[in-house]
């Protein structure tokens, strides 16, 4: 794999750093076979949501990013029955959804195009926040209409 060169350069930062630094190489170029596995299209979608890239994320939608993920690679004991259901049919989980992410940072146009695309108003992390209640919290009137 071509996940060999990417090492953090810090001795003291933990596996987790490591993993982080590990999927964003590997995010940011395509597989060998040119196609990115369903974790590497999630992982896009979220960190686009993150910056509010409106190409990024329609991008990684369109190479079929689920529009309800939730932070590829973490699984507790309490989440792992619950990854046989349908992603778009969950309303709580835990971690953030992209358009919970991107109302969070206050992008509007970000958030237009998620909730274009079909993703769930509705759903609420692990303390019952919905993208709403983000997008009050980023003082942003803008996205809060969207």
């Amino acid at each position: 794999s071509g996940l060999s060169k990417c090492r953090l350069e810090s001795a003291n930062c933990n596996e987790c750093c490591e993993q982080l630094e590990a999927l964003e190489c590997a995010a940011a170029s395509p597989d060998l076979n040119g196609r990115d596995s369903q974790a590497l299209m999630n992982h896009r979608l979220l960190k686009a949501a993150r910056e509010g890239q409106v190409p990024g994320i329609r991008a990684a939608l369109d190479a079929g990013a689920s529009i309800e993920t939730r932070r590829p690679f973490v699984m507790t004991l309490d989440t792992a029955a619950a990854t046989t259901t349908d992603p778009t049919t969950q309303t709580s989980g835990i971690g953030l959804t992209p358009l919970m992410v991107a109302a969070e940072e206050g992008y509007t146009l970000a958030c237009e195009l998620l909730i274009c695309k079909r993703a769930c108003v509705n759903s609420e992390d692990e303390d019952g926040m919905r993208p709403l209640h983000f997008a009050a919290f980023a003082g942003s009137p803008e996205t809060c209409r969207a």
